[in-house]
């Protein structure tokens, strides 16, 4: 429970007194504005309501935000991770190799083993590599395997500041960062 309420802590800003909070909205939208969420905190009758941000809070609220959700492309890694929302409303991990021409990121589970394991190979030392041959024995490490694997390590990194990048972004610092379109 203590994680889950610093997850949130973290989220939250203040707009005119009040603690905002931004969220990115549980269904695909094709506008920006409409794929975040905002909510205000405010105590009615001894008992804590959220309720969704008015036009001008909104804007308060992403502008508040931006300082510490926001990051430029100069401070990830070459392969960044994120979360997105995908059909039928599904979170799905993507990543997106900034040195491609390719901008929108590819989902894990839609990419071949020997794709997932090159952006594993891209991201770890040169120790140790993952290839056909280590992997493949009794199927010791199939495909969601890998995406596991990749998805964890670039949330490791993370936390862990590596090199001084961004390796993985959630939900809303991946559309405040304009990696979700």
């Amino acid at each position: 429970q203590v994680e889950i309420k610093e997850y949130f802590d973290k989220k939250m800003v203040t707009v005119r007194g009040f603690k905002t909070i931004i969220l990115v909205n549980d269904k695909i939208s094709e506008s920006s504005e409409d794929r975040l969420k905002i909510y205000l905190q405010s105590d009615q009758d001894n008992k804590t309501i959220w309720t969704v941000a008015q036009p001008t809070d909104r804007i308060a609220a992403i502008k508040a935000a931006i300082p510490t959700s926001f990051v430029p492309p100069a401070k990830m890694t070459r392969l960044i991770g994120f979360m997105q929302v995908f059909r039928n409303n599904d979170v799905v991990f993507k990543t997106l190799d900034l040195q491609s021409k390719l901008k929108k990121g590819s989902r894990c589970g839609g990419e071949g083993k020997k794709d997932v394991m090159k952006k594993v190979n891209i991201i770890t030392s040169d120790n140790f590599q993952y290839n056909e041959e280590n992997t493949e024995d009794s199927n010791l490490i199939v495909k969601p395997g890998m995406c596991v694997i990749l998805e964890m390590l670039l949330r490791h990194y993370n936390k862990g500041a590596r090199d001084g990048l961004v390796w993985f972004l959630d939900l809303e610092r991946a559309v405040l960062s304009k990696l979700v379109k």
